[in-house]
């Protein structure tokens, strides 16, 4: 699933066990059993990740190790419960 389409308010299927493709290609596997997973290589400043948010579904990360870098696809409100959970550095926790 294209990660873009993640962008959406109305969270209408469970996406556990998804392949999520990322703009530059990256695809990443969500677990079929929700939580949290990530991937990042040693040929790239690049890491990707995913975040299961329940009812908010999926939210999909791309982000540098530094952290001056990030973009986060998912609804509003999944997003905005990772940032009040975990803080505004979230990605790179």
């Amino acid at each position: 699933m294209d990660v873009e389409l993640l962008e959406t308010d109305r969270v209408d299927c469970d996406l556990s066990g998804t392949t999520l493709i990322f703009p530059d290609g990256t695809e990443l596997e969500t677990s079929e059993f929700g939580g949290a997973g990530s991937q990042s290589s040693s040929d790239s400043e690049w890491s990707y990740g995913w975040h299961s948010v329940g009812n908010y579904g999926i939210v999909a990360t791309k982000y540098t190790a530094s952290c001056d870098q990030e973009t986060a696809w998912g609804s509003a409100e999944g997003i905005r419960r990772l940032r009040e959970a975990y803080g505004d550095e979230w990605l790179c926790g």
